[in-house]
């Protein structure tokens, strides 16, 4: 804050000028910074979920594939007691 009084008190409005655009500059960038920090964080965030969507897709189509193995086995059966009988 000292350095800012010192600043402002000089009543040099091109030197004032120049150092408040590199203060909203450098706020900016910090502010840019901030938000790909944010933005990162929430895609990796996504990914994650997307790789947990993606092992319960996996996961159904095994249960899926089990089910209907089991019911041409059981398809199978009645038909030859069928036969049988």
């Amino acid at each position: 804050m000292g350095l800012l009084t010192k600043i402002y008190s000089a009543a040099d409005p091109v030197y004032i000028r120049a150092i408040n655009a590199n203060l909203m500059a450098f706020a900016n960038a910090v502010e840019s910074k901030t938000v790909a920090q944010d933005m990162e964080k929430r895609l990796q965030d996504m990914e994650a979920k997307l790789a947990e969507m993606d092992e319960l897709k996996r996961y159904v189509l095994e249960l899926k594939i089990k089910e209907e193995a089991s019911e041409k086995a059981r398809l199978g059966e009645q038909s030859s007691k069928r036969k049988v009988a």
